[in-house]
This record gives structure tokens, C-alpha cells and sequence, in this order.
């Protein structure tokens, strides 16, 4: 089969699953047999950060942390109810 045949068929396959737990599993081997490059960490949504965009956010960030413009990890779960 080829790379084109293996996409449709699979792709059928997973339109017909209505099992999550089936889902999620496949979709967490498909997302790491993408190459990790320089991922250091993920956003919320599940998309990947890479060194260099955290590095861009945290020197984007400076002039507010170095202003005070802080909070807490505890003040942070008790605004979020945690």
C-alpha cells in the first residue's frame, strides 16, 4: 500500500471510532512520533512551545516582572478556584 492508500485508510478507520480512549491513545502516538526538535514545553490547547518561542515570552515578559506585575502560584489556584 502506499503512503496515500495508508492516509486514506486510516483516516476512515478513525472516522468510524467512537471510542475517546481509543482516540486519545492514538492520537498521543501520532503527536510523539513527531520529532521533539527543541520542544520544551506545550501550551494549554496541546500545541508545542519550542526553546525559542519561550525564550521570545519570557524576555517579552521582563519589564512586568521586573515592575512587580507578579502573582503568586498560590494567589493564582485561588483565583482559579483550586
Amino acid at each position: 500500500m502506499s503512503n496515500e492508500q495508508l492516509k486514506y485508510s486510516i483516516s476512515h478507520l478513525l472516522d468510524e471510532i467512537e471510542d475517546t480512549e481509543l482516540l486519545n491513545s492514538i492520537y498521543v502516538l501520532l503527536k510523539h512520533t513527531q520529532p521533539a526538535e527543541d520542544i520544551v514545553g506545550y501550551e494549554v490547547d496541546g500545541s508545542a512551545i519550542s526553546e525559542e518561542e519561550l525564550v521570545a515570552s519570557i524576555l517579552e515578559d521582563r519589564p512586568g516582572i521586573a515592575a512587580g506585575q507578579v502573582i503568586s502560584f498560590e494567589d493564582m489556584k485561588k483565583e482559579l478556584g483550586l
